[in-house]
């Protein structure tokens, strides 16, 4: 059950108007419309992945595009699923091309217009489990089992990894983790569910985003 809908998040649409604010003659122009289709291209994939939510248990709760704050910095999570007795976040790429995953040092793409490094997202993910332990902590909630997946969006694609938690969208609901532990108290799972609502912060472009001169 989506609790926080798949919507266009507002850093996107605050980072679409500052695009179309910016004259073409800009030296900020090519920056900004790279991160914005950066950011679109996300939120396609983000979207893609609806369908196969519908294979999950309908009591599980999910989360779109949470952006929290672990006391020390803030960090946005995709998508994050209460599920009876665990917590499961998703760090969704939608990227083409062929994909090589080096550890936790990057990620490298390659395509027919070029080959590009980005920063890895096994590290992104390990960090953001960190900050999500560190913020359930903050708010008081008792340890919570968690697993993270990295979901790729983009069936024109090719990857390798050994990573086991990187895995196309289609095979989602085949790597869902299992239910083996003690269901978690209906109580906890209510507030914790309303906290993570409440505590949502939407990102500003205007601040987070570095200008290129």
């Amino acid at each position: 059950m989506l609790k926080k809908q798949v919507m266009k998040p507002v850093f996107l649409e605050k980072l679409e108007a500052l695009s179309r604010r910016l004259s073409d003659a800009s030296p900020k122009k090519p920056f900004i419309e790279d991160t914005l289709n950066r950011h679109q291209a996300g939120f396609v994939g983000e979207k893609s992945l609806l369908f196969q939510f519908s294979y999950l248990p309908t009591d599980w709760l999910i989360f779109h595009d949470l952006r929290l704050h672990d006391g020390t910095h803030y960090f946005q999570i995709d998508f994050l699923i209460i599920t009876n007795d665990s917590l499961l976040l998703l760090e969704v790429k939608n990227l083409a091309g062929r994909l090589i995953f080096d550890g936790t040092r990057q990620l490298i793409q390659e395509r027919e217009n070029g080959t590009r490094g980005a920063d890895s997202p096994i590290a992104q993910t390990a960090r953001h489990e960190r900050q999500l332990e560190r913020w359930l902590t903050l708010h008081d909630f008792p340890h919570l089992p968690l697993t993270s997946l990295i979901v790729l969006a983009n069936a024109n694609s090719y990857f390798e990894t050994d990573h086991p938690g990187v895995l196309r969208a289609s095979m989602l609901p085949e790597h869902l983790p299992e239910e083996t532990g003690p269901p978690m108290p209906t109580s906890i799972r209510t507030s914790l569910m309303e906290k993570l609502l409440h505590s949502h912060q939407p990102g500003q472009p205007y601040r987070e985003i570095r200008y290129r001169s």
